[in-house]
């Protein structure tokens, strides 16, 4: 539960820093490229924006699901309005071959084929929130179809979607290293710039801005929801107060600002080094395999589980045995410094704060929770417990 939660917390931490990067860059084209993005600018942003997006998770629920319902069909017009554009106006563009098969290992690590194990992290950072839809399952309507529906329906829309637009970026995007030192310090929005020029790169970097702000927002509700549960359970200090539910919006109005304060405190490491901020964005992706890894092999080893309505029926163990070997086999890999020779500078940290979470569970529980705790929920079925704390 506690490698979850800080994989929830990095992982919308990571969203709030991007959606600033992607902003600056829009700046910076504005500017024709006077402007250079700092870390101190991203840093400033990013709480800005936490800030707006906090602000927006205090609404109703029904507000946050009318602000988001057109998210899908947004982000898949951008998408093809960008993939269009950029077929049409980049005069000289890869070939099929030089897109499938040019490979340039960078890492010095051999075989080169570890470069493409460390490649896998960006996508796999894209995946990490495709759960998300079960943090708030307790204010859906029949969720035990709904949020399966919804999750399987999110991957495999990010998975075509996905492969498509890289497919159509690598086919126009030219020179990568002149990309990789772009003054924006985006090489998507300079790709744009390349193709399009000023004017429409602009705009669909703004639409890439956008799409992370409709990203960032469900993002604090359902991080927020987790802290509520845990606090639910009196799990995390001052469960009393992140515990408490709005009897104006009916929701956990003190989870969400707690929430919105360690992405902030998190995405501050930026302010210390890339590699500070770089190990902190490994964990998510790590945390995330690793608390995916302990259900499924519990569901395995024990088969204490009743399945509900929705079920891969008879695929269900064989898609259970590639989850755990895939993702126990990533979360080693992604532990790995991803350049040789390895210096303070490019070294992975990522095993430093994973194994401080790990103590800090694993402490909590021998000292603490093993004495009271019994299961999730187990304050709503407390005698003392309220009808406000439970209703969400």
């Amino acid at each position: 539960g506690y490698i979850n939660l800080v994989r929830t917390v990095i992982g919308s931490a990571t969203t709030e820093y991007t959606s600033s990067q992607i902003l600056l860059a829009a700046v910076s084209i504005i500017s024709n490229f006077l402007y250079m993005p700092t870390n101190n600018h991203v840093v400033a942003y990013m709480a800005l924006l936490t800030i707006i997006h906090a602000s927006i998770n205090t609404l109703p629920t029904l507000w946050l699901t009318r602000l988001t319902s057109g998210y899908v069909v947004f982000h898949i017009s951008a998408l093809v309005g960008a993939c269009v554009c950029l077929l049409v106006q980049t005069k000289e563009k890869h070939s099929i071959a030089y897109t499938f098969t040019d490979f340039q290992p960078s890492s010095g690590w051999n075989p080169p084929g570890f470069a493409f194990l460390f490649g896998c992290l960006t996508p796999a950072w894209i995946m990490t929130s495709a759960d998300s839809t079960a943090r708030i399952a307790e204010e859906a309507k029949d969720p035990s179809r709904i949020v399966p529906k919804a999750i399987a329906n999110a991957t495999t829309f990010t998975y075509i979607i996905g492969f498509v637009f890289n497919l159509v970026l690598v086919l126009c995007m030219g020179d990568p290293l002149d990309l990789v030192k772009s003054p924006s310090g985006q090489p998507v929005a300079q790709l744009f710039f390349n193709a399009m020029g000023r004017t429409p790169a602009i705009f669909f970097t703004v639409c890439g801005f956008a799409v992370m702000n409709l990203v960032a927002i469900p993002g604090i509700q359902a991080g927020s929801r987790t802290i509520f549960a845990f606090a639910r359970d009196d799990l995390i200090p001052f469960s009393h107060i992140w515990r408490r539910v709005s009897t104006r919006s009916q929701t956990p109005i003190a989870a969400v600002w707690l929430y919105a304060a360690l992405e902030i405190i998190v995405n501050l490491l930026g302010l210390m080094s890339d590699t500070a901020i770089s190990a902190v964005f490994n964990v998510c992706t790590v945390a995330l395999n690793i608390s995916y890894l302990v259900p499924i092999v519990c569901k395995m080893l024990y088969g204490r589980f009743e399945r509900g309505p929705w079920h891969l029926g008879r695929f269900s163990m064989a898609a259970n045995c590639v989850a755990v070997g895939w993702n126990t086999f990533m979360a080693v890999i992604f532990f790995f410094p991803t350049r040789l020779p390895v210096t303070p500078e490019n070294m992975n940290y990522a095993i430093v704060v994973f194994v401080f979470v790990l103590m800090f569970s694993i402490g909590f529980w021998y000292t603490h929770g093993r004495h009271f705790y019994t299961g999730p929920g187990t304050r709503a079925r407390r005698p003392l417990a309220t009808t406000v704390e439970t209703s969400t």
